[in-house]
């Protein structure tokens, strides 16, 4: 279920209550790279990028890589849009250190907009003699803040999602090939303040003070499939290996029309990731 809670503030307008749209559009990968384009707020990431492959010694996993996501602000678009969204993580895997095989525990930094750290938790298992099926869940949340062109939001976030991952090719310290795929939840309740334009869509403030609030609320699914090559796995040295993974999800993201929450839109989107793993001998 869902919930909206909408006020105006401030300035007065001929065209009476409107659609509420927080300003911006997408900020894609040729936005970034050519720093355009309208005030983009609150980055949300709906993939953590962790692998939920078992690994036999405990190692530290050190990631960059760009999630399947969106921007808050784009949800009440006339289109609402996707945007990879960037971040650095650390996860821990202590295995037999702390009795809990397969236990992780980290965080990562979302590298986009107001950048913020989130932690993380994960436990993975193999299924199989030969660890060629492993499965696992990875949950995290944060409150989130983010301000720009008059625009200000403020969000709760909590996430989980369950994942498998299938080696396709035999174990090797050379190079593995792997098949993830997986279903994700993320409840988000967030409210925040925005210039609305005559159209009834959000607009930059530029000298103007914001004019209208809102507040929206939801669970929100996803589903995500990737392929990895994991490689130069040095079974006798600190540095484990590295992998190289990429990842599309889809799923439905807030929608926000004529001033009320309607249900939601869905979103599709794609990302990247190199992890580099060490650990002991």
């Amino acid at each position: 279920m869902t919930r909206t809670r909408i006020t105006e503030t401030g300035a007065q307008h001929t065209d009476g209550a409107g659609p509420l749209r927080v300003t911006g559009f997408r900020l894609g990968l040729l936005a970034l790279t050519f720093g355009a384009g309208c005030t983009t707020l609150g980055p949300m990431p709906t993939v953590s990028g962790q692998s939920v492959m078992l690994e036999a010694r405990p190692r530290v996993e050190a990631q960059a890589a760009v999630m399947p996501g969106y921007y808050l602000s784009s949800a009440v678009e006339e289109k609402p849009t996707s945007s990879p969204i960037g971040q650095l993580a650390l996860m821990f895997d202590p295995n037999e250190l702390v009795g809990v095989p397969g236990l992780g525990i980290g965080g990562r930094v979302i590298t986009d907009g107001s950048p913020y750290a989130e932690p993380m938790l994960r436990y993975r298992t193999s299924l199989d003699d030969e660890e060629r099926v492993s499965v696992g869940g990875v949950a995290h949340g944060m409150m989130v803040s983010d301000e720009g062109g008059g625009a200000s939001l403020e969000a709760w976030r909590f996430g989980g999602e369950i994942g498998a991952d299938f080696r396709v090719t035999p174990k090797s310290e050379y190079v593995e090939l792997h098949l993830q795929g997986g279903f994700a939840l993320l409840g988000l309740d967030a409210s925040g303040k925005y210039c609305k334009g005559q159209d009834g869509y959000g607009v930059d403030c530029g000298e103007d003070v914001a004019n209208a609030r809102a507040s929206v609320s939801g669970i929100y699914p996803t589903l995500f499939a990737g392929l990895s090559l994991d490689a130069v796995r040095i079974s006798d040295s600190l540095f484990h290996g590295l992998r190289f993974a990429i990842l599309v999800a889809g799923g439905q993201m807030p929608r926000v029309v004529d001033a009320k929450q309607e249900g939601a839109v869905g979103y599709f989107s794609g990302g990247a990731s190199l992890t580099l793993m060490f650990g002991g001998e």
